[in-house]
């Protein structure tokens, strides 16, 4: 694979978009030497760098055009830095004689010779230097600047193939690159990155940092920051600059953007420019071949062949010889999106360095990107993001300490508590731009993220700063509007000590339509601090709902009582007293005992106040069996809690059982309760996304034995007037199916955007529109009798994530009155 390559007609144009940077000395000249040698772009010179340190600027010799991410290092050792966007570099040196090499994949390489006295004392002034923020005065180096030219193109004689020689490439790729990446155990590197966010033209914030990685076979990256430092803006303990990820794009599988899933670590999983399966997913095209430094560098453009799965789509460079991946300019396809992010922009370069004459190791990272937040009502500024990452100081296959291994993905050495100003100026940092110079002189710590991307819209001006003491306020207001209370009006507020671990709840209500006065006060203590339990007691009177599902909270209920007449609960009142005892050993377990003793009584309805539903009557609160009721319950549940809404679905199951007894305690009532609710998901389509094409079922069941009263019966959870989560029957009545004894079975298949994406419908795509189906079953004993009607089934369709949040269902119900149901619902996320 070493002749002559067609020459693709078309070249993509290297556009600069950032521009004006950190040092002042551009203006200065350099001597007429080294003029002359830039102009010539090459040959070996040697000059004497006082202070240890070399910078200057690479530019085209053709074009003059800067060259940003130039691999600059000293020969003979794996120290070196890359170039700025603006061509601009800064390399500290050894002492004595040393060569220089600047290395780029589309350049020829050349060299320069330098004399560096490291050791000399600096003078008070340097020509041509720029300070580094928060260094004290000034440093001398020696100013180089370089013009490379570009690497030869090899033109071929006329020459017809069958088929695009970039085919051939990628099958030599996929064939060899086993046989050295193999060899590669484990490698240590330093590193120098810098993270930028943007806000609009303006620098928002800058954070940097100096770490160490080690990366041994079959594990993940691990680094140690040992330095770093930020705007005044960014507290230091929220300053994350760091390489964290090292992505190798010949890996068969790249993951980005991990998130945690019901314990489950997902990823979007790309398919490696290079995969056994690349040539099924992508379709390459040999842009141009180039001859640099006696190695041909095959320039490939790929292109995805399905928008279904997540796949690259830009150029690589694969390298001769080796037929390894040695340089990348890639942005993702369409299946890149997620919720509530807009207009995502993602471009990755990376550039790879020969090392031992076998091993292409990553040379620098460079990911900018941007993104808008929009939810309904709520938005930021568009957030723009640079990273820049140099590598260097590369240590193949030697040992790593199991100290590292055992420790985190990266870690924070004490030493980063103060700035150390030798350790900046000696290392390798890339230039600061002129707009990140100016940054760090003038960000102050009133110029905070929070501020600066304030929300918008009218979510946002409610979580304005100016609203937080009218918040406070409406927090500790308790008010609901029910048919059996009517308006109730009343206060609620915790007061927490934490010597001992004590929590003090105190509340107070009228009902204005029953007029009974309500009121409860609780405390939980923690015995232990680092105890996992937590006991509590409680005193109240109060009304009390009839168990259900919990999906309706009380302002929408509040909301459809007043405007629909339609209050999903059933209630009874209650007053006594209630202990319990809650050991939670970690967020995946929890376990509750509670005893409680007290009397129940019917609550009849006691209004019919409505905005405008008119003299329609509310539906009757039904009677209790009254009486004391002292009972024992235990709730164990395993799995993360349910979230408000399932906007986010929790893998959980949960089981509780409650005993009542004349012989315990002297309870006028005499049962056993057990119910089971447990909720999964599981993916069954696109495993590759972050959010892959999910099954997900909820199933309920409770069974009641001996005389089990009204106030403790099962119900089988249905929509409230229009609105549906998932889990609730869609073509159910209220309260249509309870008894002593009721399973309810949901399922739903969640299609994600697949179907729009394989229909290449952009607008629902890139909005993450997902398509979904689904079905219930349920049905209810009463006595051991089945409710009349038998089992209630229902399926339909759904549309997810309309404007981000909305979700509409259109159901049919097969139990007479057989019909279409049309509701809404919140979407989910996970």
């Amino acid at each position: 694979m070493t002749g002559g390559r067609p020459i693709a007609p078309r070249h993509r144009p290297i556009v600069i978009t950032l521009s004006v940077f950190l040092f002042l000395c551009q203006a200065a000249s350099p001597s007429g030497h080294a003029r002359a040698r830039a102009q010539s772009g090459g040959g070996q010179d040697q000059a004497r760098a006082r202070g240890g340190r070399l910078v200057g600027r690479i530019t085209d010799a053709s074009t003059g055009a800067p060259i940003p991410a130039v691999n600059v290092r000293i020969l003979g050792t794996s120290k070196g830095t890359v170039s700025n966007s603006d061509g601009r570099y800064r390399l500290p040196l050894g002492s004595g004689k040393q060569t220089v090499m600047f290395i780029h994949l589309a350049y020829d390489r050349d060299t320069i010779e330098v004399v560096s006295d490291a050791g000399t004392p600096a003078p008070d002034i340097a020509v041509g230097y720029a300070p580094i923020p928060g260094s004290p005065g000034y440093t001398p180096f020696l100013m180089r600047d370089v013009a490379l030219r570009p690497a030869v193109i090899v033109y071929p004689g006329v020459v017809v193939f069958a088929e695009d020689p970039a085919l051939e490439i990628i099958r030599k790729a996929i064939e060899n690159k086993r046989r050295w990446m193999d060899r590669l155990k484990t490698y240590r590197f330093d590193a120098y990155t810098r993270q930028v966010i943007d806000k609009d033209t303006s620098v928002a914030s800058i954070t940097e940092a100096f770490t160490t990685g080690w990366v041994l076979s079959g594990d993940t990256l691990r680094e140690r920051v040992v330095q770093k430092r930020q705007t005044a803006n960014v507290p230091m303990e929220e300053n994350f600059a760091a390489v964290r990820r090292l992505v190798n794009f010949n890996d068969d599988r790249i993951t980005l953007f991990h998130v945690n899933v019901n314990s489950e670590r997902r990823a979007f999983t790309f398919t490696g420019p290079t995969a056994p399966d690349a040539l099924e997913n992508y379709g390459y095209r040999l842009l141009r071949t180039r001859r640099s430094n006696g190695i041909e560098m095959y320039e490939i453009e790929m292109t995805p062949k399905t928008k279904l799965r997540p796949l690259f789509a830009g150029t690589i460079t694969i390298a001769d010889r080796s037929f390894a991946v040695v340089g990348v300019d890639l942005e993702p396809n369409e299946t890149f999106t997620m919720p509530f992010v807009k207009e995502i922009e993602l471009r990755y370069r990376q550039q790879f360095a020969l090392y031992d004459s076998l091993f292409w190791m990553p040379a620098d990272i460079r990911i900018d990107g941007g993104f808008t937040v929009s939810i309904m009502g709520f938005g930021i500024p568009r957030v723009g993001f640079r990273q820049i990452s140099s590598i260097y100081n590369y240590e193949l296959n030697g040992p790593v300490p199991d100290s590292v291994i055992s420790r985190g993905r990266v870690t924070v050495d004490s030493s980063t508590a103060a700035y150390d100003s030798t350790y900046w100026h000696s290392n390798q940092v890339v230039p600061l731009t002129s707009e990140e110079t100016t940054a760090y002189s003038t960000l102050d710590s009133t110029q905070t993220l929070d501020r600066q991307f304030k929300p918008g819209g009218v979510l946002g001006a409610l979580m304005d700063d100016d609203s937080k003491g009218a918040g406070t306020l409406l927090g500790i207001i308790d008010a609901r509007f029910t048919r059996v209370e009517g308006f109730c009006l009343g206060v609620s507020e915790e007061f927490k000590s934490h010597i001992p671990q004590t929590v003090l709840g105190i509340g107070a209500g009228y009902g204005f339509s029953d007029r009974r006065v309500q009121y409860g006060v609780s405390v939980s203590v923690r015995p232990v601090v680092k105890w996992p339990l937590t006991v509590g007691g409680e005193a109240y009177r109060r009304a009390d709902r009839i168990p259900d599902g919990g999906y309706y909270g009380t302002e929408i209920n509040s909301l459809t009582a007043l405007f629909d007449k339609t209050d999903y609960p059933d209630y009874y009142r209650v007053e006594g007293l209630s202990g319990w005892a809650e050991y939670t050993p970690g967020r995946r377990f929890r376990s509750r005992i509670t005893i409680v003793s007290q009397d129940e009584s019917s609550m009849p309805v006691a209004t019919n106040f409505s905005f405008s539903s008119g003299d329609r009557p509310f539906r009757p609160n039904p009677a209790i069996a009254g009486g004391m009721r002292r009972s024992v319950s235990l709730t164990v549940g395993i799995g993360l809690k349910r979230e408000a809404l399932d906007i986010v679905t929790n893998n959980n199951l949960e089981v509780s059982a409650e005993y009542s007894s004349p012989s315990f305690l002297s309870s006028d009532f005499d049962y056993t309760r057990v119910s089971t609710l447990l909720t999964y998901t599981f993916p069954v389509l696109g495993n590759d996304l972050l959010f892959p094409a999910s099954l997900r079922f909820r199933v309920f069941a409770g069974k009641g034995f001996g005389d089990l009263p009204p106030q403790q019966s099962f119900t089988a959870d249905t929509r409230l007037t229009v609105f549906a989560p998932f889990g609730a029957l869609r073509g159910g009545l209220v309260k249509e199916y309870s008894g002593d004894a009721v399973v309810s079975i949901a399922v739903e298949q969640n299609f994600r955007s697949l179907p729009f994406l394989a229909l290449d419908i952009p607008f629902l795509y890139r909005n993450g529109v997902e398509l979904v189906v689904h079905g219930a079953i349920a049905r209810a004993w009463n006595g051991g009798i089945l409710a009349p009607g038998g089992w209630h089934a229902e399926a339909g369709v759904g549309i997810s994530r309309i404007l981000d949040l909305v979700r509409l269902d259109l159901t049919y119900r097969f139990r007479d009155p057989s019909r279409f149901f049309l509701t809404i619902g919140v979407a989910s996320f996970l």
